[in-house]
This record gives structure tokens, C-alpha cells and sequence, in this order.
């Protein structure tokens, strides 16, 4: 139980806002023993971290599909113009609040992204292009800018190369475990008004609305920012999956897409 206890400790304030939620009339007493209900409950989770399993379920979900454009009637519809989001079991969800909550120092971002973080908005980013922008000026060069969106981003990561990227982190063995865990395990279902299609295997990808995938994303994309930022006088600023590159010359942004 002492790894259990270990895995949990630091989410105790997070469990006690969770049994508030539920009830505002709880005692201390009662409040203890909830919590240690949870604990005990969350027993298999906190095994999980050591085995590097969790249970089937946390990986099944269905996906509502949501239309990307506020009026659908100006054309026909693709599949393109509609954004699946993957609702999965809320006890799942509490699990990846609790890992993110105890192991949050291995999911650091460059001070390049400005998506998937507490704190910072848009503007910061907005503010951050701005301020470079007037540098560029200053100097006397000229100011080239290429927006990049990576279409259909966060379905499309290979789940090698983000866990290659995690154990370059050097995340415990038991937690790349877990993750390895719930990569592999992903299955999911369509849900259209009150119609559920079977079940299929996702082997790519990061399910939009999960606790995790924002962060597991971000780790992605971390090595890409790294790897531009260290040329002369370029910039590249991150908002989730948008990117904005900036540099003083045509040539020089050109050598940026090319990388």
C-alpha cells in the first residue's frame, strides 16, 4: 500500500475538491474516510504505476463528431469539416488528472509554445510576435512570417516516436509503461444523435479530450522547436498546433520549411 500511498499523496487536495463537488455537507471525519475510500479504489491504478498496466476500460470511448464551420449549409459536408471528440470514462480521466498532478515536472514545454499551458493565452503569444516583430524592425531587416497548420495534428502522431521522445525525458520505467499502456489500448466507437457504430482500434494518435494528450502532443512538438530556434535570428512561436515562423530573410524562412 506504501506505493500507492506514494502515487496519491500529492493528489490528496485534488481528491478532497473532487468529494467537496459531490457533496458540500461532508465533515472532516467523513471527508477522511471518502478519501481513503478513493485510495483504496484507486488501488489497481497505483499498482498500475508499478506493473505498467491499467485496466482495459480506461481505453475505450466514443467519439461525437462536431462540425468545424457554423453554417454547413453553404456546401456539402466532408469529413474534413467535422472534429471528432473522444468522451471517455470519467474515472479514467481523474487517473490522468492524478499522473499529470504527481508527475507534471516531466512535462515541461518550450517557452516557444504558448498552447496547453496555465497562465498563458493567446495574447501572450500575440505580444511575443509583436515584441520580435519591432526587433526585426529596429535593426533595419525585414520581417518574413509562414503560418504553418498541421492538418489533423493530434490524430495523426505516431505513438514510437512520442514514446521515444518521453524516454529521451527520462520518465520512471513504470510510468512509460502505463502510457505505452494506454496508447496501445485505444479503442473507440462513433456516436451520430443516438447511433453507435462497433468499436475500432486507433494505433495513431491522441484522443482530443483526453487529460493527457494536450501534454503528450506538446512533448512531440518540443524537439521541432528546439531544433529552429537555434538559427540565426529566427523565431518560431507555438499555440497549440499552430505555428508561426519568422525570420529576416525569404531564404532563410525557406531553409526553416525545409528542415
Amino acid at each position: 500500500m506504501h506505493i500507492v500511498y506514494k502515487v496519491f499523496d500529492s493528489n490528496i487536495a485534488l481528491l478532497a475538491s473532487f468529494v467537496t463537488a459531490v457533496d458540500y455537507s461532508f465533515n472532516q471525519q467523513r471527508a477522511n474516510r471518502t478519501i481513503s475510500s478513493f485510495i483504496v479504489f484507486f488501488c489497481p491504478f497505483g499498482c498500475g504505476q508499478v506493473i505498467g498496466h491499467v485496466p482495459c476500460e480506461f481505453g475505450y470511448s466514443y467519439t461525437v463528431p462536431l462540425l468545424k464551420s457554423h453554417d454547413s449549409r453553404i456546401k456539402s459536408l466532408t469529413t474534413d469539416d467535422l472534429r471528432g471528440i473522444s468522451i471517455s470514462p470519467i474515472i479514467s480521466k481523474i487517473f490522468e488528472h492524478c499522473v499529470l498532478n504527481r508527475f507534471d515536472k516531466f512535462f515541461w514545454k518550450s517557452s516557444n509554445q504558448f498552447g496547453f499551458k496555465k497562465g498563458v493565452s493567446c495574447s501572450n503569444a500575440i505580444y511575443n510576435v509583436r515584441m520580435s516583430i519591432d526587433r526585426y524592425v529596429n535593426c533595419g531587416n525585414t520581417v518574413n512570417l509562414c503560418a504553418v497548420d498541421l492538418s489533423k495534428a493530434l490524430d495523426k502522431v505516431n505513438h514510437n516516436a512520442l514514446l521515444i521522445k518521453l524516454m529521451n525525458r527520462k520518465l520512471p520505467v513504470e510510468l512509460l509503461d502505463t502510457l505505452e499502456h494506454l496508447l496501445s489500448s485505444c479503442w473507440s466507437c462513433v456516436k451520430w444523435n443516438s447511433t453507435m457504430s462497433p468499436f475500432f482500434k486507433i494505433d495513431f494518435g491522441v484522443r482530443q479530450g483526453s487529460v493527457l494528450s494536450p501534454h503528450l502532443f506538446a512533448v512531440l512538438l518540443d524537439d521541432m522547436v528546439a531544433h529552429l530556434t537555434f538559427r540565426n535570428k529566427t523565431l518560431i512561436v507555438l499555440y497549440a498546433d499552430d505555428i508561426l515562423l519568422l525570420a529576416p530573410s525569404v531564404c532563410e524562412l525557406q531553409r526553416l520549411l525545409s528542415v
